[in-house]
């Protein structure tokens, strides 16, 4: 359960993963100290950062090994708002056309389980979910028996942070700042250049949290907020709450 916990022994840097909070840029980040002639991070693609590359894990090492690491190297992370990682993930997985493997693997599930009458297209195709039916299904234990998609799994089982003592805890909101902060620890802010987050995107997830809110309802928001109360309560994030109650 340490596959997300990427390991740098050159550097000793340990970074753990979690997806939709800038994940592909620390991966970036990661590959470029084990590969120092690669110039600029962005010259790394994103499929190349996630699947080209063979970034080693603590879960390789042995015990013995896997434990010195965590007592001696510099560990950090990052976390986001639960509910706009999940909100994130859907509009990426699940909206997206080119995402057809997630649209084959999850949303024919998701339509077949979730919606009335669906069509013969939808069942086949999976690409017209929506966030209601995500929620439905993140909701329902008999649906995901195996255990959760890295992209909606919890906090505490990709990175387990109450086993391993994180130097640094970063936030997705304060990214900019975090960055700078954690790459000043790690004693590599004089090789590495972290790419800034894109305009359009500093804001636009908060932006779509209403909207969504008022789609699924307050009953499945409190929901949410149970099954997720463990990343809520360790990180410090607060239930959202609906435009009528501010």
């Amino acid at each position: 359960q340490l596959s997300h916990v990427l390991v740098d022994d050159k550097h000793k840097i340990m970074y753990c993963y979690v997806p939709k909070v800038a994940c592909t840029n620390w991966k970036r980040v990661m590959i470029k100290l084990k590969h120092p002639e690669i110039e600029k991070l962005l010259d790394i693609t994103p499929h190349d950062a996630h699947y080209t590359h063979n970034l080693p894990s603590l879960r390789r090492y042995p015990p013995e090994e896997a434990q010195y690491r965590i007592d001696n190297y510099f560990k950090f992370m990052f976390v986001r708002d639960p509910f706009e990682r999940l909100l994130s993930a859907y509009i990426n997985k699940f909206t997206m056309p080119y995402n057809e493997k997630f649209h084959r693997l999850y949303g024919t599930q998701i339509i077949s389980r979730y919606r009335e009458n669906p069509s013969f297209d939808a069942l086949h195709s999976g690409k017209d979910v929506t966030f209601k039916e995500f929620v439905q299904y993140l909701l329902d234990p008999q649906a995901h028996k195996g255990g959760l998609n890295e992209h909606w799994d919890h906090y505490h089982n990709l990175c387990h942070p109450c086993r391993i003592k994180y130097n640094v805890i970063g936030r997705y909101e304060t990214l900019d700042q975090d960055v700078d902060y954690v790459l000043r620890k790690a004693g590599i802010d004089d090789i590495i250049e972290f790419p800034p987050k894109p305009k359009k995107t500093q804001t636009n997830t908060s932006q779509l949290v209403d909207e969504y809110l008022d789609q699924i309802g307050q009953m499945d928001v409190l929901r949410l907020y149970n099954m997720y109360f463990l990343d809520y309560l360790m990180f410090n994030y607060s239930l959202p709450v609906f435009p009528s109650e501010r």
